[in-house]
């Protein structure tokens, strides 16, 4: 077994800091999130050279270019500073970049056009979308009150909302993951109507009016974009079970 605690990183104090206190953290952080990306990054390299995609000179001077400009980075020295401030090389910050222009790369050549439409035809509930405003209240009679004014009084609905609703969320756009399945069996029924409630569901009773019906447009930007999300964590996904995933510093034999 490796001796960890013999490698020094750097001092604290005059405390030394070794690969074993930083291992330690990463073997009992649950979120992994820090090893995961690692892996992800190698695993990404790998399917990049299987689909032979590499990054040009030209590609990341660009990629570097566009991130100074972003960033507000006008100068070489004030992009030295910032690389050194958070304690990068340039080298890092190079292959930084490179890994990201790689992931669009590799993006790209796995989300056929073809493959987006099947997906999204295959799933085409969990990309619809709905404009909605929402009031949600704890009573039965007041949910029946406000009702009864936007049918009879037309009492403005952002105003009964402000006014009424016990949910800091008053609406937007909505997929049917984020209502209540009491409510969205309504909303992204065939032919709802304008105006739905009350309904009572988990954590009151709601009453939504539809200011735009439902839609389902794979060449929607979100929707292309989950689209295209989806088909690549699924590749990754399976091409690190191919290749197998085995840290020793984690799990030694």
């Amino acid at each position: 077994m490796t001796d960890y605690t013999t490698i020094t990183l750097g001092k604290i104090g005059d405390t030394p800091f070794t690969l074993d206190d930083l291992i330690f953290q990463l073997k009992t952080n649950l979120e992994q999130s820090i090893v995961d990306d690692a892996v992800h990054s190698v695993i990404l390299r790998k399917v990049a050279d299987d689909l032979s995609l590499s990054v040009s000179d030209e590609e990341l001077q660009k990629a570097a270019d566009d991130f100074r400009r972003e960033t507000g980075l006008i100068s070489a020295s004030e992009t030295m500073e910032w690389i050194e401030e958070y304690s990068l090389t340039v080298d890092d910050f190079e292959k930084k970049l490179e890994n990201d222009l790689l992931k669009s790369k590799v993006e790209t050549a796995l989300a056929t056009e073809e493959k987006v439409n099947k997906l999204f035809a295959e799933n085409i509930l969990d990309f619809e979308k709905a404009n909605i405003s929402k009031i949600m209240v704890n009573d039965a009679g007041l949910a029946e009150e406000i009702m009864t004014q936007l049918n009879e009084d037309e009492e403005d609905f952002i105003t009964l909302a402000t006014k009424y609703s016990v949910d800091s969320d008053k609406g937007g756009y909505v997929s049917r993951s984020d209502l209540p399945d009491e409510v969205d069996v309504l909303v992204f029924g065939d032919d709802a109507p304008e105006l739905i409630g009350p309904v009572k569901a988990e954590g009151g009773y709601y009453i939504v009016k539809i200011l735009e019906p439902k839609k389902a447009d794979p060449s929607d930007e979100l929707t292309r974009a989950a689209c295209i999300k989806t088909i690549f964590d699924d590749y990754m996904a399976e091409k690190g079970q191919e290749m197998g995933v085995k840290l020793d510093f984690i799990s030694e034999d």
